[in-house]
């Protein structure tokens, strides 16, 4: 076997463990020096992708995979979350895998963008970043509880 495809073996399996993990957070794990990064990464988007263009005040970007069982149970938590707050809400979904365009995965629309989840600097889903006016609140490499609406 190439070096190359242990490399890709081993990155599977660590995606596929670290989606196994099924409790939920509302606790964001994110540093100062973190903010900066994700802040900018997120700025640098396309449209309508980018940060600066969501007049939302809530920005949520969850990466997830199809096969993730727990990405997949969170995704119907966070619809419900999406559906009560209505307009103060704006969510992109990205699947860590190449999509056929039209993909809609619990009522939200699927997106990929190639190379972005490997910019996270992270190697498990679910991976969730939310910003609240252009700024970061947290960052997730859990699922999350949506019931507190992220007042922390």
């Amino acid at each position: 076997m190439t070096e190359r495809k242990i490399l890709g073996l081993f990155s599977s399996l660590w995606l596929l463990v670290s989606c196994m993990h099924s409790s939920h957070t509302t606790k964001p794990d994110v540093s100062l020096e973190d903010k900066d990064y994700y802040e900018e990464l997120f700025r640098s988007l396309p449209k309508p992708y980018a940060l600066t263009e969501a007049q939302e005040e809530l920005v949520i970007y969850k990466f997830y995979s199809p096969w993730c069982q727990s990405c997949l149970e969170e995704l119907a938590n966070l619809q419900n979350f999406v559906n009560k707050k209505g307009s103060q809400c704006k969510v992109f979904l990205f699947s860590i895998e190449n999509v056929s365009g039209g993909l809609v995965q619990n009522g939200i629309q699927v997106h990929y963008m190639e190379g972005l989840f490997e910019k996270t600097k992270y190697q498990q889903v679910p991976l969730t970043f939310v910003f609240r006016n252009k700024l970061l609140l947290g960052k997730y490499t859990m699922p999350i509880d949506y019931s507190d609406g992220f007042r922390h």
